[in-house]
């Protein structure tokens, strides 16, 4: 700053000096002297009006350009960090009304969330309508496979809720609560490929009909497995027929091989299965199956989810689970 102040001074009495000159002025020491006292008042006069200029230039910068861009950042920031924010449309108030384009900035701001807000919706709504479009289409098939056996009527549809309780239990998310109650929803849908006459026989298969029985995960995995809105859907049908020990089918996988999908169709399969009337057996009293999945924990059952199976049909007090 005294660097500044001395060129000041400088420049000033050089101007006098120069002007002085070309009129013809001879200059005494006198006169030097009081131009030199003249330009430091001068000099000191236009550095004390030029601090208080900055500093009010600062503030107003902060205040009616940095501070509001500042919180317009923040805004902004804070806006699109969740969604119902985003689909609200609508930015908190600011206190801008500077009347520049500041406040335009401001207010083009709040018009781009709502456009993106109506935006949002609309790509939701389409969403929402494709997946009741997708289960219901899901339903129709499930109800195509049981349709093949008047004594299985709803099975597929129980075993998906039986699934996806098992799963709410797990702590899993209503999205894979969902995923998997559609995993249940089609887990026997390469019965599709298995003849009526097999299906509906009343007395034991054969090792050629078992055999083709055994056909049908792998059957519904082709099926599924290019269903590109839901890549695991599959999953179920691939391998719901495992076991934990190993002792399964198709793929004689054990334990924590199995999909943990599969291992909880398998059980919610199985309860269904034993809860029903079958064209070769009758179905059986709760105190039985439980019975059966205690027994089947470690070696036909992954034992943590035969667990919350039994838990399920304890809670169960009025026998309605079935229903």
């Amino acid at each position: 700053m005294l660097e500044a102040f001395l060129l000041c001074i400088v420049a000033i009495i050089g101007a006098d000096i120069i002007a002085a000159g070309e009129n013809g002025i001879v200059f005494s020491a006198a006169f030097v002297v009081g131009r030199w006292r003249e330009s430091i008042r001068l000099g000191l006069i236009i550095m004390c009006a030029s601090v208080p200029a900055a500093y009010l230039f600062n503030q107003y910068m902060m205040k009616y350009v940095v501070c509001p861009i500042n919180e317009m950042s923040f805004l902004m920031e804070e806006y699109f960090k969740t969604d119902e924010r985003c689909r609200s449309g609508k930015l908190p108030e600011l206190d801008i009304h500077s009347g520049d384009e500041i406040e335009k900035l401001y207010h083009s701001l709040q018009k781009m969330a709502a456009d993106m807000a109506g935006y949002i919706e609309k790509e939701l709504e389409q969403e929402r309508r494709s997946a009741h479009m997708t289960k219901g289409f899901m339903m129709a098939l499930a109800k195509a496979v049981d349709a093949k056996d008047h004594y299985t009527n709803g099975h597929s549809e129980r075993v998906a809720g039986y699934a996806r309780e098992l799963a709410a239990r797990m702590g899993k998310t209503e999205k894979e609560q969902e995923e998997i109650y559609m995993m249940g929803l089609l887990h026997d849908i390469g019965k599709i490929g298995v003849p009526d006459a097999i299906i509906n026989k009343p007395g034991r298969l054969n090792d050629e009909e078992f055999a083709r029985i055994k056909e049908h995960p792998a059957t519904g995995a082709r099926i599924l497995e290019n269903v590109e809105e839901l890549p695991g859907l599959a999953i179920g049908a691939h391998w719901h027929h495992e076991r934990y020990d190993g002792r399964g089918y198709p793929d004689g996988l054990a334990s924590g091989d199995i999909p943990e999908e599969a291992r909880i169709i398998a059980v919610a399969d199985a309860y269904d299965a034993m809860t029903s009337t079958r064209s070769y057996r009758e179905l059986m009293p709760q105190s039985k199956v439980r019975e059966e999945i205690s027994k089947g924990r470690g070696t036909q059952f992954d034992p943590a989810i035969a667990d919350l199976m039994l838990s399920m049909i304890d809670d169960d007090t009025e026998y309605r689970m079935h229903e």
